[in-house]
């Protein structure tokens, strides 16, 4: 078999209703060299027929005992052959010029071996908005991307990468980041001009989930897998990511879902999720947004 130009991963567990969306926007690239390697990770639903369902010799079935997403995409990576790599969760969608649009962009590039992202269009069901695109180029891609937050659909990058560099086993949150940051502070970077995939938001996306019951055991695992990066990659990325950054990052973000358990009445989550903004932070006590949110979530208790 030749070598194929790319290989696009897919990892995906019990979501036979929504994987067609993606694998028909896969197989209906106008450009053609290409593998298709879709990692079962231990679905119990019809995956495997919906699968099989497309006749498509560029499709590699894998099933794969439940172990999350890391090691499902990392044995898509170790499968693969192409010579770029790009992702697709199976709730996302590929515009048909995706693969055209970056080979025409890697060619530009001399076929260098790098970091190559383009925007993606994130649909909510009542309005498509752009991510935002990398246009800075005083700062870093790794603090850009920081900020930002890489969507897997977006990513093309040199398969080579992947020998030295993989995702984080232990984590199924911020797994895709922790990788993405080691690989932006070691490679070239290139931003494409072009919005190149779509992101559809639905209820069963586990980022929603969180938001609606506030689960502070999810929103630790966040905390966790960014303080193992720090932890355990200090040498590699504190030239360009911080530990105020990392502390700034960790206090908003259960900032947030303080704000959110104080709105839905979840007192007891609140306050723990104080606690733990307060950790990374705490002269927030003194700030006027902690006293109007902490007298509100009493002001809701008493009445």
């Amino acid at each position: 078999m030749s070598t194929p130009f790319f290989t696009i991963i897919t990892a995906t567990y019990n979501r036979a209703s929504l994987l067609p969306v993606a694998i028909r926007s896969v197989l209906g690239q106008t450009f053609n060299d290409f593998e298709y390697i879709i990692v079962d990770d231990g679905s119990t639903d019809d995956t495997s027929a919906v699968v099989a369902s497309f006749k498509d010799d560029r499709i590699r079935y894998v099933y794969q005992s439940n172990s999350e997403r890391s090691a499902a995409r990392n044995n898509g990576l170790k499968l693969a052959k192409g010579r770029f790599i790009c992702f697709i969760d199976s709730d996302d969608e590929y515009l048909p010029g995706f693969l055209q649009s970056f080979y025409n962009y890697i060619e530009q590039h001399n076929f260098e071996k790098a970091f190559y992202y383009a925007g993606s269009i994130i649909d909510d069901g009542i309005q498509k908005l752009n991510s935002n695109i990398y246009s800075d180029k005083k700062q870093h891609p790794a603090v850009w991307a920081w900020h930002e937050l890489l969507l897997n659909c977006g990513v093309c990058i040199s398969r080579d990468f992947f020998e030295l560099h993989q995702f984080p086993v232990q984590f199924n949150v911020w797994e895709d980041m922790h990788l993405w940051l080691r690989l932006l502070v070691q490679y070239p970077f290139y931003q494409l001009p072009d919005f190149l995939a779509i992101v559809h938001q639905h209820n069963d996306r586990s980022i929603n989930n969180m938001f609606e019951s506030v689960d502070i055991a999810h929103i630790d695992k966040y905390a966790q897998s960014v303080n193992h990066l720090y932890n355990n990659y200090r040498s590699l990325i504190s030239r360009h990511l911080t530990n105020e950054m990392r502390r700034d990052f960790l206090h908003d973000k259960y900032w947030i879902f303080a704000e959110i358990a104080v709105q839905k009445k979840f007192n007891a989550k609140a306050f723990m999720l104080f606690k733990r903004t307060l950790r990374n932070k705490p002269s927030f006590l003194f700030n006027p947004k902690f006293i109007k949110v902490f007298l509100l979530m009493i002001k809701k208790t008493l009445f």
